[in-house]
């Protein structure tokens, strides 16, 4: 049975993203050959912060593209929180890319949606007790400024230091709880507000102008889940099957699977399975008019999508709606 979700996330970004994802099958076409050439590969070794931002990314429902760096110290994601979302350059993964290696870096894919595409073993860094993750978000004008760093707490978790990176300036400061306070000093611009623990191992606080501070002990949850699921995940291969992802319209969670088809004229099958609640999808297409198509699938209770289908450049993409009339897209992923 699929399951639909009104449920908002209101989600923190990046702030360097300039645009977002697009469904429009027009263009994601021409987007999709970036994701093939930059799937990332080779061994990994993410930073704090950078395993922080992936934690983030994966814990989301509205992830498109997330890419890192190859030193593991850098990285870029894109967000689509509704159906009709656009890009800057005609791609998720394009757009991330580019953003990610503005400053020299040499980036590639990391994930695709909830999914990691990365090939290759990845290491997290190892958290002492005593650290926690820090987060910064700063509010001014129409944009958020996000920065995440590390605190060092005492043992009775009352007291501590903070370090972090924010717009540039190397930040150091310090909390009590007793007094309900915390302090920054980020190269002679400071910051301080009022700060309190909302649950175990977890603290936030609030500056007079509007800052916020966050500070937990994590492990990565989400991450690590997703990589474990990447070990399980991988379908064999022949010339004729390619894994794709289908995003549907006021669903909960994404659906993952592969398309089989036949060839000189494509005519195959479709399966997915919904990586939240379980769902399957089983479904065709067939190719009638040199490159396009139709196909059709039918899901957990006999709930039905149907649309065109489009193959162009060895990448398959279909758009169509449901029985209830919602927005259903898919694509082959290369990696």
């Amino acid at each position: 049975m699929l399951t639909s979700s009104m449920h908002t996330i209101n989600k923190k970004y990046h702030p360097a993203i300039l645009s977002f994802c697009i469904l429009a099958i027009s263009t994601l076409v021409a987007g999709c050959q970036a994701t093939s050439e930059r799937a990332g590969t080779g061994e990994l070794n993410l930073s704090v912060s950078v395993a922080d931002a992936a934690e983030s990314y994966l814990s989301s429902s509205d992830g498109q593209a997330f890419a890192v760096s190859t030193y593991g110290s850098r990285w870029n994601s894109s967000s689509c929180p509704t159906v009709n979302c656009s890009y800057r350059t005609g791609s998720p993964e394009r757009d991330v890319l580019d953003l990610c290696e503005t400053k020299g870096n040499t980036c590639a894919i990391f994930a695709i949606y909830q999914k990691i595409i990365w090939n290759g073993p990845v290491t997290l860094p190892d958290m002492p007790e005593d650290r926690h993750i820090l987060k910064i978000i700063r509010k001014q004008a129409n944009r958020s400024y996000h920065s995440t760093g590390t605190a060092t707490v005492d043992p009775v978790g009352t007291t501590g230091t903070l370090s972090i990176n924010f717009r540039g300036n190397k930040c150091l400061g310090d909390f009590d709880i007793t007094k309900q306070a915390w302090k920054l000093d980020c190269t002679g611009t400071k910051y301080s507000g009022k700060i309190t623990r909302s649950e175990a191992n977890r603290f936030w606080g609030r500056s007079n102008d509007g800052m916020e501070l966050f500070i937990s002990q994590s492990n990565w949850p989400h991450l690590r889940k997703k990589l474990q699921e990447r070990e399980h995940f991988n379908i064999e291969k022949s010339s004729d099957e390619k894994q794709a992802i289908l995003k549907w319209a006021h669903v909960w969670g994404d659906f993952e699977g592969h398309i089989i088809y036949e060839k000189p004229r494509p005519k195959g099958i479709l399966k997915f399975k919904n990586r939240t609640t379980g769902t399957k999808c089983t479904g065709q297409l067939e190719v009638f008019y040199g490159t396009t198509g139709t196909w059709n699938l039918t899901c957990g209770d006999d709930t039905r999508a149907e649309g065109s289908v489009r193959f162009k450049n060895d990448f398959i993409t279909g758009e169509g709606k449901s029985s209830s009339g919602a927005k259903v897209t898919f694509r082959t992923v290369e990696q």
